[in-house]
């Protein structure tokens, strides 16, 4: 399955392709047995040419811990955050931590956090949005420091997912922080922060 997760395909229709159909079959795997497993592949497949073998397990692994979480394996996944270098495997690993993972309070993700500011912005924009995936005050701390950024023309993009992370895990006491932005003259800044609002009047009403 990792062989063909890699699959390059010329196709026009994307869905027909070896590699997506493999990425869907990933998702259904549900046995987590395979996790130790997985996390031999990744550390016997260390390469700078084994990259996209790496990227495809870690896949596997975020996808079988969405189904059943076990700490142990989650922190194997955060840890890696520190070894790897390839910005893309990082982008893909942060993605996919933020849309399937709800990180166990045990699990230490400072290297998560690490990766917030990374000077390359593909990692920091990942790794800002990722951190929706824990709800731990360490965690919601980094988000509000970038949503306490006062320069909205430089950081746009950073301000816009800390608050979308925010939305899922802040709670009423960031409601003035999020204020802050709601008078904001770059529009996507303005509606993130007044749908954050909502949403977290909404999570606190029960709705």
């Amino acid at each position: 399955m990792i062989e063909k997760m890699q699959q390059t395909s010329f196709s026009s229709d994307s869905s027909k392709s070896v590699s997506w159909c493999a990425y869907r079959e990933a998702e259904k795997l549900d046995d987590p047995s395979l996790l130790p497993v997985l996390c031999e592949i990744i550390t016997d497949n260390n390469s700078e040419n084994e990259k996209g073998v790496r990227r495809s397990a870690y896949f596997i692994m975020i996808s079988l811990l969405e189904k059943a979480m076990i700490p142990q394996y989650c922190q194997f996944v955060i840890d890696m955050l520190e070894k790897e270098t390839d910005k893309y495997v990082l982008e893909s690993m942060l993605s996919c931590i933020g849309r399937k993972l709800k990180i166990p309070a045990e699990v230490d993700i400072t290297p998560l956090i690490e990766c917030t500011k990374s000077d390359k912005w593909l990692i920091r924009h990942s790794a800002i949005s990722a951190l929706r995936a824990s709800n731990t005050e360490a965690c919601r701390e980094a988000v509000r420091s970038w949503v306490r950024q006062t320069d909205e023309k430089a950081y746009k993009y950073e301000i816009i997912y800390a608050i979308s992370s925010l939305s899922i895990i802040g709670d009423m006491n960031d409601i003035e922080l999020l204020e802050q932005h709601i008078h904001s003259r770059i529009r996507d800044i303005k509606g993130s922060a007044l749908f954050a609002i909502n949403c977290i009047q909404a999570k606190s009403n029960g709705i």
